[in-house]
Order: structure tokens, then sequence, then C-alpha cells
């Protein structure tokens, strides 16, 4: 990959990662709060928020690693969605540091 082919990829990425951010807080928040869903779960299943993040991010994780090793393949659609989730998974994540 060459340094354009990155940067673009990575521009297009970043623009990806603000549309999904903008669908799955109106889809996950009534609060304008991205960390609520974190802090919910976290009390109903007695793990912390960031722990409670990571179980769920794990999921994307472990369909990536199996398409990546030949046992479940994914379309590129697909595949491109559970990146994104997986990148904004690490940025929630980041915030829980930061903010909560």
């Amino acid at each position: 990959m060459k340094d354009a082919q990155f940067k673009a990829l990575l521009a297009d990425a970043i623009k990806h990662l603000n549309e999904l951010s903008d669908n799955k807080g109106a889809e996950y928040t009534e609060t304008h709060d991205r960390l609520e869903n974190f802090k919910i779960g976290s009390q109903m299943s007695g793990l912390t928020p960031k722990h409670y993040a990571w179980t769920l991010m794990t999921k994307h994780l472990v369909s990536v690693r199996q398409h990546n090793i030949g046992q479940h393949p994914l379309t590129q659609d697909q595949l491109r969605e559970k990146y994104g989730d997986i990148r904004l998974y690490t940025v929630l994540l980041e915030g829980m540091e930061k903010f909560a």
C-alpha cells in the first residue's frame, strides 16, 4: 500500500467512523451520554463499564478473526461494518478513560 492509498483509506475510515458514530449515538442513547449503555450494561452484568465494552467489542474481533483465517467469510460490506464497530468501541473505551 502506497502512502497515498493509506491516506485515502484513512480518510474514508474517519468519514465512516463519523457516520457510524452519529447512527449508533441516535440508536443507543436517549440522554446524549455516549457511555449510557455501557453503564447500564455493566450494572446488569456485574462487569465494569470498560470490561463490558471490551466484551461487546470482542464479538466483532472474533468475527474478523474467523474471516481472516477462512472459517467464516464476510462480504466487504460486512467487513467494513465490523472494522467500523471495532474502531468506534476503541474510541468509546478511550472516552471511558478520559471522561468516565
